[in-house]
């Protein structure tokens, strides 16, 4: 098969990212297997907004079903259902439309970014840069470039120039910084109010 479907809940992180990250690695490893080139996928991926419980159980149906028809060697009962899937209806990301509702997250270069960040955090720019190594600059680094990475739209690489550090280096920060989003509610909490502070300071700075 040339695509496959999925039920996701959105969060801060823009959907493309994700589904971008999904369909290049995976495109990525299958042609290297394969020997082949080319695009792998029917076309760009569609997604629909549900925000309704009958029809979010209508589409995992639908899901479930499809993975029976084509001789897939997973089956529907093979994954007990200890997760029921519920709508959210107050999520704060997209709307009925199946529109952001969250931030306001304008286009930055990486210098400004960085500069608008250190600001607000009250932190030396410069020192991000430095050879410095003590546990708040290293905490720091991985605060700035995760929240532009996985919120702002940043690159990786932009940012490594900025910061004159290797961009392997600046992905390694990321990779960290993600894992501490996730297993730290105080390192998420400083990333959630970082962004909300950055969107705040750039909307009162263009009305």
């Amino acid at each position: 098969s040339n695509h496959f479907h999925l039920v996701i809940r959105t969060s801060a992180i823009p959907l493309w990212r994700g589904m971008h990250t999904i369909q290049n690695r995976f495109s990525r490893g299958f042609n290297r297997r394969n020997r082949r080139t080319g695009s792998l996928w029917q076309s760009r991926y569609k997604s629909r907004f549900v925000n309704d419980q009958t029809y979010l159980a209508a589409i995992r149906a639908g899901i479930d079903l499809d993975c029976s028809e084509i001789d897939s060697p997973w089956h529907p009962f093979d994954f007990p259902n200890d997760m029921p899937l519920e709508v959210d209806a107050d999520s704060e990301y997209v709307d009925a439309l199946g529109r952001s509702t969250g931030l306001e997250r304008p286009a930055l270069e990486a210098a400004q970014f960085i500069k608008l960040v250190c600001e607000i955090a009250d932190f030396d720019p410069d020192q991000l840069a430095s050879r410095v190594r003590d546990r708040q600059t290293a905490a720091m680094r991985r605060v700035v470039v995760t929240l532009g990475v996985e919120r702002w739209e940043q690159k990786g690489a932009a940012l490594a120039e900025v910061l004159n550090k290797n961009p392997d280096v600046v992905s390694w920060w990321v990779g960290e910084g993600i894992r501490r989003r996730l297993n730290d509610s105080d390192f998420a909490a400083d990333l959630d109010r970082l962004d909300a502070q950055l969107s705040s300071a750039l909307i009162q700075s263009q009305s």
